[in-house]
C-alpha cells in the first residue's frame, strides 16, 4: 500500500533513515520488540504524514463520524518520534509498558505491550473520555483499516453536489467512492425522494464492497424517523445478517428502533 504523503514540504515527522542499529538501540531504550510491519515500513520512510485520514470507529463506541482521525505515524527518533513516549505518557498520564505512535495529546493510537510483549494489539486512547478500546490485533491489520474520509463539498449556495443522476452513474460505473459519498449525501437535495432513496438503499445493502453497505446502514440509521417500518424492517434483517461487524452494529440500532 502507498503509504506515505509525498506532498508535504515540511514533513516534522519525517526522521532520519533508519538502520539495524537504530533499530535495536530503540527496543532496548523502551524495553521492547517492535512489530515487524511497522519495522518494514519505516524502512520505506521513517515517519511522515500519511494518505489517509481515518480508521473505522469500533462497533462498541458511538462517535459522531464513525471514524476515528488519524494523520501521522511516527517514525524511530526523538522529538516527534516514539522515543517521545515515556516524556508524554507521564505528561498526558497515560499507562505505562506503551509505546505511543500516532496523536495529538486529546487522543493517541499506541502499541499496547501491557499483556503481549511481541506483536502487540492496536489501542486507542482518549484522553478527555478515559476511554482505552483495542481497535487492531496487529500493526498490519492497523494498516489494513486505514482509508480517507472524503471531505464534503457545497455549492455557493449550500445545495450539496450530487443528484439521483450520479448516483444511477456511479452504480453503472461501480465507482464505490462516488456510490459512498452520493449515498452520505442525497438526503440533503431539495428534490430528494424518500420512496425511491429507499428502494436504492435495499438494492445497495447487497453490494460487495463493505464500505458501501456500511454506509448504506449508516444513512438508513439516520433516516429512521422518514423510511417506512417495513423497509427499515427489511434493511434491519439485511444489516444483522452482515459479515461486517459496522454494518451489524447499526442494524442492530435499527432494530432497537423498531421494537
Amino acid at each position: 500500500m502507498t503509504l506515505w504523503r509525498t506532498d508535504v514540504g515540511d514533513d516534522i515527522y519525517r526522521l532520519n533513515t533508519l538502520n539495524d542499529s537504530v533499530i535495536k538501540e530503540a527496543e532496548e531504550l523502551l524495553n521492547v520488540e517492535l512489530p515487524e510491519a511497522y519495522i518494514n515500513l519505516l524502512k520505506e520512510q521513517n515517519g511522515g504524514y500519511i494518505e489517509y485520514n481515518s480508521i473505522p470507529c469500533p462497533p462498541n463506541l458511538k462517535l459522531e463520524d464513525n471514524t476515528i482521525d488519524i494523520d501521522y505515524i511516527m517514525g524511530i527518533g526523538k522529538d516527534t518520534g516514539i522515543l517521545d513516549s515515556s516524556e508524554l505518557i507521564q505528561e498526558w498520564e497515560l499507562p505505562e509498558n506503551i509505546v505511543l505512535f500516532s496523536g495529538d495529546g486529546h487522543s493517541w493510537f499506541a502499541f499496547d505491550y501491557r499483556i503481549h510483549k511481541k506483536n502487540p494489539p492496536i489501542i486507542w486512547i482518549d484522553t478527555e473520555s478515559n476511554i482505552i478500546l483495542s481497535i487492531a490485533t496487529s500493526f498490519k491489520q492497523f494498516l489494513n483499516q486505514l482509508y480517507t474520509e472524503e471531505s464534503v463539498e457545497f455549492d455557493p449556495d449550500g445545495t450539496v453536489q450530487v443528484s439521483k443522476g450520479s448516483l444511477l452513474i456511479a452504480i453503472e460505473e461501480n465507482n464505490i467512492s462516488d456510490i459512498i459519498q452520493s449515498i452520505d449525501l442525497l438526503p440533503f437535495e431539495i428534490d430528494f425522494s424518500i420512496e425511491w432513496f429507499s428502494e436504492l438503499l435495499i438494492k445497495l445493502s447487497n453490494h460487495s464492497n463493505n464500505e458501501v453497505r456500511k454506509s448504506v446502514s449508516q444513512a438508513t440509521y439516520s433516516l429512521m424517523n422518514e423510511l417506512d417500518t417495513e423497509k427499515l424492517s427489511i434493511l434491519a434483517t439485511k444489516f444483522e445478517n452482515d459479515i461486517d461487524l459496522d454494518v451489524k452494529y447499526y442494524g442492530t440500532l435499527v432494530n432497537e428502533k423498531l421494537i
